[in-house]
C-alpha cells in the first residue's frame, strides 16, 4: 500500500502542476510565461513513477498531451516571431539590434527542431523511458519560447516606422484646417495588446 500512496502521490503532483498551468494562457496556444513550460515539464515527470502502476497507460498518454500541447505553443510563437521579422526587413534603424533578434530567432529554431527529434524518440519508447523523454522535449521546448520571445521583445522595444507614402490633400497653410479620415493598419509585435 505504500507504493499505491507512492503513486497517488506522483499522479496529484502531476495534476496540480499540469493543470496550474490552465491560468497562463492569452488565448488558446499563447503562453505569458516559461513558467508553464517548467511546471508542464515537472508535472510529466511525476507521472514517469506511474510506469509500474495500472495508470501507466493514461500516463502516457496525458505526458503525450501535454508535450503536444507545449509544442503547438511553441510553433506558433516561432510562426509570430517570424512573421515580425518579416514585417521589418529593411525598416529598423538600429541593424545590430535586428542581428540581435535574429540570433535569438535562430537559436529558437534550433532548439524547437531538437525538441522534434526528442518527441519522436518519446513516441517509439515506451513506459518511463518515454514519459522522461517526453519531459525532456518540453525542457528543449521552453528554452525555444524563451528564444523566440527574447527576440519578440528586442523587436518590440524598437521604435515604430511610420510613413504617409502619398499626399492626397492640399498642402495646410494654417489658415484653415482641414479635416481627412486616415486609413491606417495597426499590428503589434504582441497582438493580445490591441483592443478593437
Amino acid at each position: 500500500s505504500v507504493e499505491k500512496n507512492r503513486f497517488a502521490s506522483a499522479r496529484d503532483r502531476a495534476y496540480d502542476r499540469i493543470n496550474g498551468t490552465l491560468d497562463d494562457y492569452r488565448d488558446p496556444v499563447r503562453l505569458r510565461s516559461m513558467g508553464s513550460f517548467t511546471d508542464d515539464a515537472v508535472g510529466v515527470q511525476a507521472l514517469a513513477k506511474l510506469a509500474r502502476s495500472e495508470a501507466n497507460d493514461t500516463a502516457l498518454r496525458a505526458s503525450r498531451y501535454v508535450a503536444l500541447a507545449d509544442n503547438r505553443t511553441v510553433a506558433q510563437t516561432i510562426l509570430d516571431t517570424e512573421r515580425v521579422l518579416d514585417r521589418t526587413e529593411g525598416t529598423l534603424d538600429n541593424q545590430g539590434l535586428r542581428r540581435s533578434a535574429e540570433a535569438h530567432f535562430d537559436n529558437a529554431e534550433r532548439q524547437f527542431d531538437r525538441a522534434q527529434r526528442q518527441l519522436e524518440r518519446a513516441n517509439e519508447s515506451e513506459g518511463r523511458r518515454a514519459t522522461s523523454q517526453y519531459a525532456q522535449a518540453i525542457r528543449t521546448l521552453r528554452t525555444s519560447w524563451q528564444q523566440a520571445q527574447q527576440a519578440l521583445t528586442m523587436l518590440d522595444e524598437a521604435p515604430p516606422a511610420v510613413t504617409f507614402v502619398s499626399r492626397a490633400d492640399p498642402a495646410w497653410n494654417a489658415s484653415n484646417t482641414v479635416t481627412r479620415a486616415v486609413a491606417v493598419n495597426v499590428s503589434d509585435v504582441r497582438p493580445w495588446r490591441l483592443e478593437n
